[in-house]
């Protein structure tokens, strides 16, 4: 019994096939194909279901009448590390100010960063400012104010769609709060001031243009979001919110209204989506600071918004916060524990987590993925018991080999 899955909606189409016998996968296939048409590269990657990781890539590259096939039967990449994984961060240009808790999104080869805790030693303060920079193979340009957000905000969510960043939630400004670490976290004094704001801007070459209010989220918190096709997925971390999950359409009207999907666990940490699926990451239960085997749960993005059930899937196998970045390209997940930890998109859920390299910094604040990219901006360098975080304005970026 063949199973089939297929998302067009991204820059890559993913097309996949799964053999299954008395319900068992026992093997899958993925295609990656590009959405441009005048050259026609398909890369067919084969996942073992045991291992539950990639076996053999087959590329074949069309031009008109011409065609060309390559084939590998190896797990690595050229360098000898398994397809996905992460190596050595190229340091690129300093984030403007030390943040905390801001949001970036990647489009159109610029990155876009907004709000944040603008963190010095012993205070600090929540800001509006936006920062952009244009990305390269060679790192982050130099950063370049842009509009500034209608209020000071920290850990809202953003994301892009058709050159239009939308931003969800977050925890408004307050007084006094000097961030400091307890156990080897950090805890932002008196911020608790989350709201329900949303806002939308369009993106241009010289920043983001002025914003717009959009709809209200339905509670006022600091959700997760994520892209699904054409609509926003958020999930709730945090409070009576947690494990609540909401979608709303977007367009270059704003975000649409909300509506209500399959609640998740109230453990949360956030969501990624990629090749037609959501999937979120246990964390928050693990308050000794020991995270292993949180759980993953994947469910179908739907055409008409939100998703299906959710199902749990590879258990995370050595996180060590109750919160991490998450971010995905092409069919790679990644989560920024310590070390990195990374999985493969398969037809049922996600392959066997993977440790990766190393952190760029610890716990870097936002990462996000352009083309064979990822990017990361900030996070904190060292603790010591109740001492102070030392926090960083470092940028990093690495080029994932691409599959084939």
């Amino acid at each position: 019994m063949w199973s089939l899955l297929k998302s067009g909606k991204t820059n890559l189409t993913y097309v996949g096939a799964a053999v299954l016998i008395a319900g068992v996968l026992v093997a899958a296939t993925l295609v990656l194909v590009p959405a441009s048409r005048s050259t026609t590269t398909i890369t067919e990657v084969s996942v073992s279901a045991t291992t539950q990781t990639i076996t053999s890539i087959e590329t074949a590259t069309s031009t008109g009448a011409t065609s060309s096939t390559s084939n590998s039967s190896t797990a690595t990449s050229s360098s000898g590390a398994p397809f996905g994984a992460l190596g050595k961060w190229n340091l690129t240009s300093d984030y403007p100010f030390t943040p905390i808790g801001p949001s970036c999104v990647a489009s159109d080869e610029r990155l876009y960063c907004v709000g944040g805790y603008a963190w010095v030693p012993h205070a600090g303060n929540v800001v509006n400012s936006t920062y952009y920079a244009t990305l390269s193979p060679s790192g982050v340009g130099p950063w370049a104010a842009s509009t500034a957000y209608p209020m000071p905000i920290m850990d809202e969510s953003c994301v892009t769609d058709s050159g239009y960043i939308y931003c969800v939630g977050g925890i408004g400004d307050t007084v006094n709060q000097g961030c400091v670490s307890f156990g080897g976290g950090a805890t932002c004094g008196n911020a608790t001031n989350s709201v329900v704001s949303t806002y939308y801007a369009s993106l241009t070459p010289k920043g983001i243009s002025p914003w717009m209010p959009t709809t209200p989220y339905p509670t006022a918190s600091d959700p997760q979001c994520t892209l699904a096709f054409v609509y926003i997925l958020c999930v709730g971390t945090t409070g009576y919110s947690a494990g609540v999950t909401y979608f709303a359409s977007l367009s270059d009207q704003g975000i649409g209204n909300w509506t209500r999907s399959y609640a998740l666990p109230p453990t949360m940490t956030g969501c990624v989506t990629t090749n037609s699926y959501a999937y979120c990451f246990e964390g928050s239960p693990c308050t000794s600071g020991d995270c292993a085997n949180s759980t993953t749960y994947y469910a179908p993005l739907l055409d008409s918004g939100g998703t299906g059930p959710w199902v749990a899937t590879s258990s995370i196998p050595s996180s060590s916060f109750t919160a991490y970045t998450q971010v995905a390209l092409g069919p790679y997940v990644y989560l920024m524990t310590d070390p990195p930890e990374f999985a493969t998109s398969i037809p049922n859920g996600l392959g066997a987590w993977t440790q990766t390299g190393s952190e760029p910094s610890d716990d870097p604040q936002s990462c996000v993925s352009s083309g064979t990219y990822i990017y990361c901006v900030g996070g904190w360098l060292e603790s010591h018991g109740t001492i102070e975080v030392a926090w960083t304005n470092d940028v990093y970026f690495y080029q994932v080999e691409p599959i084939g």
